[in-house]
């Protein structure tokens, strides 16, 4: 899959480019196995049989009208899932070629920062990471990438940085929603 820009995109969006697989879904491998976590995006097949053995997407990650911040990675954790549960074995076809549109609005960087924050939620809750001493060091992660993102402001490197800043609130936010759920499955 490649990126379709509607627009032609602005100069500062290339230094996100190692981020293309997460923002536009860009995938490049070699025909063959693939292992179920490097699975994602809109491209994405299965065999009707996995979803007969009972093998479903969980409603928790991935888009839904209700949660605009929800964590990403539906496929990814359902493949995960299927090659665990009933052996389902991941497939990478490089032959067939369609290219992801990409609108404006998802050339912004505020739509930019928010798939990051996504993206960082989705594999903390793939993860299932909720430990309480990781959940303090990336809120204090949190403060510390800001002051320096704002020392940084105009450098090539803002890029990663930004992307690395939304990606571990993401994160940290869904090991907040994770903890206090368990403290709260304990009290009951």
């Amino acid at each position: 899959m490649s990126p379709y820009f509607e627009q032609e995109p602005p100069g500062w969006l290339r230094k996100y480019r190692p981020n293309f697989p997460e923002l536009y879904a860009i995938t490049d491998h070699a025909e063959g196995p693939i292992a179920a976590e490097r699975i994602f995006g809109p491209n994405m097949a299965l065999r009707g049989s996995i979803l007969a053995k009972g093998v479903r997407f969980n409603g928790d990650i991935g888009p839904n009208a209700t949660e605009a911040e929800y964590p990403m990675g539906s496929e990814t954790e359902f493949c995960q899932r299927a090659a665990e549960h009933i052996s389902a074995a991941p497939w990478f076809a490089a032959k067939p070629r369609v290219q992801h549109l990409v609108r404006p609005f998802q050339m912004t960087k505020d739509y930019v920062g928010q798939r990051a924050y996504r993206h960082g939620r989705g594999t903390a809750m793939r993860q299932s990471i909720a430990q309480a001493d990781q959940v303090a060091f990336y809120t204090s992660l949190k403060s510390r990438l800001f002051t320096a993102l704002t020392g940084l402001a105009g450098s090539a490197q803002i890029g990663r940085f930004w992307w690395t800043y939304n990606w571990r609130r993401g994160f940290a936010s869904w090991q907040e929603v994770s903890a206090t759920k368990r403290l709260e499955d304990q009290e009951q």
